[in-house]
């Protein structure tokens, strides 16, 4: 009744608005150390109210419902010093269909979950029994519904969750990490073994220690930092930067800036992705955006004020709660993966190279401008097709842009990383700077 009540106050008001209210419950247990740390359970409800007065933006938000006439005249009050924008709140009809709720997910039991948890890190153990794991599950239910004064009034649930876990493996020279993580949201069923074994057959390979000369390699990354290689191109797609001149891609729509082969989709109704929704935070209709179509830069991303701004239309990637504006981010990101190149196939062909698993360092360096300067924190020697040990004290730098037009392959075996669905890549001639 929250929106009706807030309706009824605002009907008189002869203003634009809309009305955006949450609702949700997460559940985690973390394990720290093989052993069980906490148990929590939270609570989240709330409403925000954006209104257009004389053109110009005021903002409120609220989670006591006792309060909703001191909402409407905070956001009133606010709205004097607001940004003054000329935009039409849309009236969005036959939204998209999509899969944001499995049965199996809304089903499953916290102690199936816990036990779970308990079997995975059994299983770990009794071939690495010298491996500390910290683990988490994170299972969120989300409600959510938005109507503005041009009679939008739509609502969706969605339920998350998320299966993640480090392996702590302490060397002669040093601490090493790795990880690992399923998005579980469309099916909890996990194959514990299959986990267990991969997890292990890296730890096995973690524990061979191998040198590495500075200079160009071959290099295979893996779903997770490709995560962070590919996000970097995002915040350049970014309508935002576009309107502030403030991206490298500013004149490169409809140009070649990647291999052909190279397909890169924002997909705000890819089924079950952290990020799908029939709407977006404006009440615009989510969608499959090309953003590389043929490694040529087809779109960038836009809410409803930054689109109307640049005279474009909105890509449905407006991003909001309850105590926040909307702004504009990417959904679920994915890549085309090849028809027939498994990890496998990959690492037999490269004669001399490197495969990163994980990096730190992800958003230290000027982004924007496309670069990037990350420790490997988890890689491998590849010598005449096989994993040869791990590599220590190895930096990656460069520039994305740059490193688009280097990569060489895509291979063909998806990551559901939640809101990134990633093949692994293999990047041509990359500069690997050695402290050996």
């Amino acid at each position: 009744m929250v929106i009706e009540d807030l309706k009824e106050l605002l009907k008189d008001k002869n203003i634009i608005y809309d009305i955006f209210y949450e609702e949700g419950h997460q559940e985690s247990f973390q394990f720290r150390g093989d052993e069980p740390y906490s148990c929590e359970k939270k609570e989240r409800r709330g409403v925000g109210l954006r209104v257009i007065k004389d053109g110009r933006i005021g903002f409120s938000s609220t989670s006591d419902f006792s309060k909703l006439k001191e909402l409407v005249d905070t956001a009133l009050t606010l709205s004097f010093y607001g940004e003054k924008v000329n935009i039409k709140l849309p009236w969005e009809k036959d939204l998209p269909e999509v899969k944001t709720i499995s049965n199996k997910t809304s089903l499953i039991k916290s102690e199936k979950l816990y036990s779970m948890a308990v079997e995975l890190i059994s299983l770990i153990k009794e071939k690495e029994p010298e491996v500390k794991i910290d683990l988490s599950i994170e299972k969120e239910y989300q409600y959510v519904r938005l109507a503005n004064s041009e009679g939008f009034d739509a609502s969706y649930e969605k339920i998350i969750l998320g299966f993640g876990f480090d392996g702590l493996l302490v060397l002669e020279d040093g601490i090493t990490w790795l990880s690992d993580f399923y998005n579980l949201s469309e099916n909890p069923e996990l194959d514990l073994k299959k986990v267990s074994e991969d997890f292990c057959q890296l730890i096995k390979i973690a524990k061979r220690k191998v040198k590495i000369n500075t200079g160009e390699y071959k290099v295979i990354l893996m779903p997770i930092p490709a995560a962070h290689f590919f996000s970097i191109l995002f915040v350049g797609a970014n309508g935002k930067q576009l309107e502030k001149n403030a991206t490298p891609l500013v004149d490169k729509e409809g140009k070649q800036i990647a291999p052909a082969f190279l397909n890169i989709v924002d997909n705000g109704i890819y089924p079950f992705g952290y990020n799908t929704a029939p709407f977006d935070g404006d009440g615009i209709k989510r969608r499959s955006t090309k953003v590389i179509e043929n490694g040529i830069f087809s779109n960038f991303l836009f809410d409803l004020i930054t689109a109307q701004k640049l005279n474009r239309k909105s890509t449905g990637n407006s991003e909001r709660s309850y105590e926040s504006m909307p702004r504009i981010q990417a959904t679920n990101i994915y890549v085309e993966p090849s028809q027939d190149y498994p990890l496998t196939k990959i690492i037999k062909e490269i004669k001399e190279g490197i495969i990163v698993y994980y990096m730190l360092g992800a958003g230290q360096s000027n982004v924007l401008a496309g670069e990037f300067n990350w420790v490997i924190n988890l890689g491998f020697k590849i010598e005449n097709g096989e994993i040869i040990g791990r590599i220590k004290d190895c930096m990656f730098a460069g520039n994305l842009y740059e490193y688009l037009n280097k990569i060489i392959l895509i291979g063909s075996e998806i990551k559901d990383l939640g809101n990134y669905f990633l093949p692994p890549i293999v990047l041509d001639k990359c500069k690997i700077v050695s402290k050996e």
